[in-house]
């Protein structure tokens, strides 16, 4: 689900899953653009894990395009 949230903010596209599942929903400010977001993506260099190594780098590259936009400030008084 959360690739599909990321495909879909990539996208700019109107409807985003994010109430498909606890991870998004709990993600869904911080992937709107309300805060800094980092994403880690770990890969192994070991040969039978190839397949997720490539799935995991194509995500990250699908995550990289989008654009959250400006953090706001938040200022409890």
């Amino acid at each position: 689900v959360l690739g599909a949230v990321i495909s879909a903010l990539a996208e700019k596209k109107k409807h985003v899953p994010f109430r498909e599942s606890k991870l998004t929903s709990v993600l869904m400010e911080s992937l709107q653009g309300n805060s800094k977001t980092l994403m880690f993506v770990t890969v192994s260099a070991d040969p039978s894990n190839t397949n997720e190594t490539i799935k995991s780098l194509e995500f990250a590259k699908r995550a990289r395009n989008v654009e959250l936009g400006e953090a706001k400030k938040n200022v409890q008084k």
